[in-house]
């Protein structure tokens, strides 16, 4: 019972930052269409193009890897909604 408290807690700040996570998602992946639109325009080396995909696609895996937590947390206190004593 104490786990089910404590994640419905700690849920209302992860459903907040989980806005900013679906933005930040969104915007790293129109980022990644520019760089590869700048490349075939020729606008970008391959050298630049290669640098910057792996900082956005670290970016992209951080990002994508909170949200799956942030899933797991949420189904977690669904789930255990019954047992949740807020």
């Amino acid at each position: 019972m104490l786990l089910s408290v404590a994640n419905a807690v700690l849920l209302v700040y992860p459903l907040a930052w989980g806005v900013f996570a679906i933005l930040e998602f969104y915007m790293l992946w129109k980022e990644k269409q520019k760089m590869k639109s700048k490349l075939e325009r020729g606008k970008m080396n391959k050298e630049e193009f290669w640098d910057q995909t792996k900082r956005v696609k670290t970016s992209l895996g951080i990002n994508i890897s909170y949200i799956v937590i942030l899933l797991f947390q949420l189904g977690y206190v669904i789930t255990n909604w019954d047992e949740v004593n807020v």
